[in-house]
């Protein structure tokens, strides 16, 4: 009887999570946005884990600047990916476009292709040099917490 083959991500998939995810942080240091963690799991998950963000008060009166760079922060990963690669994978991002596109329709002035101007605003934040850094570091710790973002990029944090 033969064994169900069990497949794993291949490590040309793991690669460009790591790649997605370090997107995202490298970006939030950049735009001040705080994150908790960062975690890369080939088979079970891979996340940036924010705690409270200005969409879970209600009565948050975020600037429209600081909003920007939150939806920013959601299109990092796609943006990452963009860098390296040339292109995004769409169902890879599908999370990340609802939490942006949520800020979207917080926005006083919604834009019909936000997630897309999004994007190339924040590939001009990133830089591969510092996302291929973090990346690597992710995927052989598994998980960075905040502060070693900050001190795996040279970084002060805001606090």
């Amino acid at each position: 009887m033969n064994e169900p083959e069990i497949t794993s991500t291949s490590i040309q998939d793991q690669r460009r999570i790591a790649y997605h995810e370090a997107g995202h942080v490298v970006a939030a240091v950049r735009l001040k946005v705080p994150f908790m963690h960062v975690v890369v799991n080939g088979d079970t998950g891979s996340e940036v884990v924010v705690g409270v963000t200005p969409l879970d008060d209600k009565d948050s009166s975020e600037s429209s600047e600081k909003m920007r760079h939150w939806q920013q922060f959601y299109a990092a990963g796609a943006a990452s990916e963009e860098l390296l690669f040339g292109n995004y994978i769409p169902h890879a991002s599908s999370r990340d476009r609802r939490e942006h596109d949520a800020y979207e329709k917080r926005s006083h002035a919604p834009r019909v292709d936000g997630w897309d101007q999004d994007i190339a605003a924040t590939v001009a934040v990133l830089d591969r040099e510092s996302v291929k850094f973090v990346a690597r570091e992710l995927k052989e710790r598994g998980r960075l917490e905040e502060d070693q973002v900050y001190e795996i990029l040279n970084c002060d944090p805001p606090w």
